[in-house]
């Protein structure tokens, strides 16, 4: 797991897909989960990565991670 990624691909419900040409992928976000392994968590905000590699915004994140016995039902 230090080498994988967690990819987010963000879509826009809001699109009417039923007209033609419009498209409703807005781009992906790439976490490096190496920081969640060593650190137990990341929190940063990452680029937003479209079709054509271009920045098309930013998304804000936090993951946190816990030991499952320590979850409360």
């Amino acid at each position: 797991m230090k080498s994988q990624v967690l990819t987010i691909d963000l879509i826009d419900e809001s699109v009417d897909m039923t007209v033609s040409g419009m498209r409703d992928y807005i781009g992906s976000v790439r976490i490096p989960l190496r920081e969640v392994i060593i650190k137990g968590a990341i929190s940063g905000t990452f680029a937003v990565i479209d079709e054509q590699r271009r920045q098309a915004g930013d998304l804000t994140v936090k993951i946190v991670m816990k030991d499952a016995d320590s979850i409360e039902d």
